[in-house]
């Protein structure tokens, strides 16, 4: 048997470089990882850890988390888990909606100075009046209120944004596409500190992701307020007009085109898309018939996951 390698490879030195490889290569590239970069990834098998916020809760709801598990609520609209995917539904009324987010406090350890990326898959159930934020940094309720230092995606109706804001200037925008009720968009944004944000989509899954658009200012700078990061998804009415709040759900009722009802017994909002009076084949979602006369109002989000480099190499003493 050789005891050294021989060059040109011939099949044993090709067997033990193989072998060594494999040994030492994955440890390599997690160290490179672990001491280069942060990295979080959901699949949403719960919302355990993610935080419901803005207004009053949903008056449809008990309100007790022994009952309620795995609900968030605010202002007329509910987010809630249903076989690993995140159910977000909005409320009708003027500024109404839900929002969840990731933001653990005290732990400002990351930066928008660094490069980073983030990526979602989100199902758009409607685009009937309906405005959907999904986004990494600040927030306020209803969105851009304020100036906010985030950047991220918008879905209103038909159309897909990439956005961003520095915190102190109005908020930028860039259209990256039409949309259809019913599309799964597979989401990415990159932000490259000082120079630029791109954004990619898919409707066909990660093969078909591409890069769509690209915003240049204002770029989001510093440090992220009291969090390891701030991952907002949300989804509010906003007021848009011609909606109209019917209450929850009830046969022999004439609905119009654009009333929405609350279903206690799914947690969730529907939105009427064709006009009928209601009977027992167009409950929403329980009815035979019940997606002739409705769409669910809202969204789902199936997965995300984050990676930035941190702010300096970290320096470990092997043991």
């Amino acid at each position: 048997m050789p005891t050294q390698l021989s060059y040109p490879l011939d099949a044993h030195s090709k067997s033990v470089i193989e072998r060594t490889m494999r040994e030492f290569l994955g440890d390599m590239i997690l160290d490179v990882m672990w001491d280069d970069y942060f990295y979080w990834m959901t699949m949403f098998d719960s919302i355990e850890g993610w935080n419901g916020s803005g207004g009053p809760y949903n008056w449809n709801l008990s309100n007790n988390p022994a009952t309620d598990l795995g609900i968030q609520y605010s202002n007329k609209g509910v987010s809630y888990i249903s076989s690993g995917i995140v159910q977000i539904s909005a409320g009708p009324t003027a500024g109404a909606g839900t929002m969840i987010d990731k933001s653990p406090l005290n732990q400002a350890i990351l930066s928008f100075d660094q490069r980073q990326r983030f990526k979602t898959q989100v199902k758009v159930v409607t685009t009937r009046l309906i405005t959907t934020y999904i986004r990494i940094g600040e927030i306020t309720s209803p969105p851009g209120t304020t100036a906010e230092k985030h950047f991220g995606f918008k879905i209103d109706a038909t159309t897909l944004y990439g956005t961003c804001g520095d915190g102190t200037a109005s908020d930028a925008s860039v259209t990256l596409g039409t949309i259809a009720a019913g599309n799964n968009l597979l989401l990415e944004a990159r932000l490259i500190p000082n120079d630029k944000i791109v954004f990619y989509s898919s409707t066909t899954g990660i093969d078909g992701l591409k890069e769509v658009g690209t915003l240049t200012s204002p770029l989001p700078t510093g440090n992220f307020t009291d969090s390891i990061f701030s991952t907002w998804i949300l989804i509010e009415s906003l007021g848009k007009t011609g909606i109209t709040d019917k209450g929850s759900w009830a046969t022999a009722t004439v609905y119009a085109v654009n009333d929405v009802v609350f279903v206690p017994g799914v947690n969730a909002y529907f939105i009427c898309k064709n006009a009928h009076t209601s009977g027992a084949s167009t409950e929403p979602p329980i009815g035979g018939s019940w997606q002739n006369e409705w769409e669910y109002y809202g969204v789902h989000i199936s997965m995300f996951e984050y990676i930035q480099k941190k702010p300096k190499r970290a320096s470990r003493k092997l043991s």
